[in-house]
């Protein structure tokens, strides 16, 4: 972890996403717009979530027994951004975004293009569960197990390299 990154996590914690659970499912919908800092080095840009935008809140491999983590303990801020990367495959546009889809903005609120690895947006992952002040403990083995599950499943063939 970077000097950075280090400073970053020691600022104030981030106020968790408003949320409705949608009824029936297992998803959760931002019930308005977010906007979170990343992390160093890309600190300052803003992630924007958009009102409407759906996950599952788990970002737990299904290996993992529920007793261990279960996605109660994880918060509701850091899975956003990590399923967010993964919706976009790292590549956030600096075009207007369609409805309903993620994008990284400047200090001036203009949307810019990045572009990420899984690697960096399971970081984040881990970033933000830290900055949640979730436990060290679960926090990394939260973390270890998503990158382990991505890193087993390209290596077999059953997710495709970012």
């Amino acid at each position: 972890m970077t000097d950075a990154q280090q400073e970053w996590l020691l600022r104030p914690t981030i106020l968790p996403p408003a949320l409705r659970q949608v009824e029936g499912t297992r998803y959760w919908e931002f019930a308005e717009e977010y906007r979170v800092s990343l992390p160093p080095p890309k600190f300052p840009l803003r992630l924007v979530i958009p009102a409407g935008w759906r996950y599952d809140r788990s970002s737990i491999p299904p290996l993992i027994p529920g007793w261990l983590v279960s996605r109660d303990d994880l918060g509701t801020l850091a899975p956003a951004p990590h399923d967010a990367g993964y919706q976009v495959r790292g590549r956030f546009s600096g075009e207007p975004p369609p409805p309903l889809m993620p994008y990284v903005i400047d200090e001036a609120g203009a949307a810019v293009p990045i572009v990420v690895t899984r690697a960096t947006v399971d970081e984040w992952f881990l970033l933000y569960l830290l900055r949640q002040r979730i436990p060290r403990w679960r926090a990394y083995g939260a973390y270890g197990a998503v990158r382990a599950w991505w890193e087993v499943r390209e290596a077999v063939g059953l997710a495709e390299r970012w």
